[in-house]
């Protein structure tokens, strides 16, 4: 027979090499498929596998086990101007604070060694809360304010402020640098520095939002028992 060899006392095998055999088994095991007669010889075997991305974690929702709420320079009158009336959001998130028991942290900055004081509203609202006095502009800054946080235990920081482009946008930055996932809430001011500052937020993974987005964060599912005090601040 043609290509192979025998003896009348045994079994024909055959007279390939132990390396062409060697190379046969190969490719038999991986599938390989050699293409000899293109211009340049390649084969086709079973396809590397993709590498595997790192998957996307998954969002960390807001929860009340985890948020703690940072009041900064509410109602400040220490640029020299007559105190201001607390914002309608920051009412809003001391009252959340309040439903949802979470921590609350207050400092306000000054600019003199007078004493620091903040609106009646946000006082008798958490009249256990001392305020923390700072002179920096980032609140962060002020060793007071990261220990306080630091003490809760907690993770999820919820700022409000009143213009984002003040002390706010540094504390924010300097609370997710080191580690804390940041919410910012502040009212609305001029357009373009607004947009500015915001950009810088949202690249840094902050999550600015505002006080009905994590009301409803917090709340999870309407038929817990803080669902008619949430509700209620959504009509009044």
């Amino acid at each position: 027979m043609n290509g192979f060899h025998s003896k009348k006392t045994g079994p024909a095998f055959p007279t390939s090499s132990f390396t062409e055999v060697h190379h046969e088994v190969h490719h038999e095991v991986h599938h390989e498929v050699h293409y000899e007669n293109l211009p340049h010889h390649f084969k086709v075997g079973r396809p590397v596998p993709a590498k595997k991305e790192p998957g996307r974690k998954k969002p960390q929702r807001l929860t009340p086990q985890q948020a703690t709420v940072l009041f900064i320079d509410i109602g400040s009158s220490s640029f020299g101007h007559p105190q201001l009336p607390v914002p309608g959001h920051v009412m809003k998130l001391g009252k959340l604070a309040k439903i949802f028991h979470l921590p609350a942290i207050i400092t306000q900055i000054r600019l003199d060694k007078g004493p620091v004081g903040i609106p009646q509203e946000l006082s008798d609202m958490f009249p256990e809360r001392p305020v923390i006095s700072r002179t920096a502009v980032n609140a962060w800054d002020e060793p007071g304010v990261a220990d306080a946080m630091k003490k809760t235990g907690r993770d999820q920081l919820i700022i409000a402020g009143v213009r984002y482009h003040t002390s706010l946008v540094l504390t924010a930055l300097s609370a997710a640098q080191d580690g804390y996932r940041v919410y910012a809430t502040a009212e609305s001011g001029e357009p373009c520095r607004e947009q500015a500052t915001i950009y810088r937020m949202v690249k840094a993974g902050i999550i600015v939002t505002d006080w009905m987005s994590l009301a409803t964060e917090l709340q999870q599912d309407w038929k817990l028992p803080t669902s008619s005090r949430v509700l209620q601040l959504f009509s009044t």
